[in-house]
């Protein structure tokens, strides 16, 4: 059972709710993982999986983003070359 100074989450996975993408709410009273479990859940962490791949995909390829950054850093393009001689190295 948990200590009083911890809490379990539990994460969900919204296909239609938007609104609750990336958000921490608080679990129904007595909220369990699977009946007869000992383990009971506190909060409950959603996350859209449509809306995190767009937000991932909005970093790479805005202007400013990642690949702009990489484009223009000359450290980010050496740490990459070195990243790929290192795995190829293994």
């Amino acid at each position: 059972m948990p200590s009083q100074n911890t809490s379990t989450k539990q994460y969900s996975v919204p296909h239609h709710y938007i609104q609750k993408h990336l958000l921490l709410e608080n679990a129904p009273m007595d909220t369990q993982i699977k009946s007869g479990w000992e383990i009971v859940v506190d909060q409950v962490f959603s996350l859209g999986i449509e809306q995190f791949m767009e937000g991932i995909r909005d970093s790479v390829y805005r202007p400013g983003g990642h690949l702009d950054l990489f484009e223009t850093t000359p450290q980010l393009q050496n740490n990459f070359e070195k990243a790929v001689e290192q795995i190829f190295q293994s």
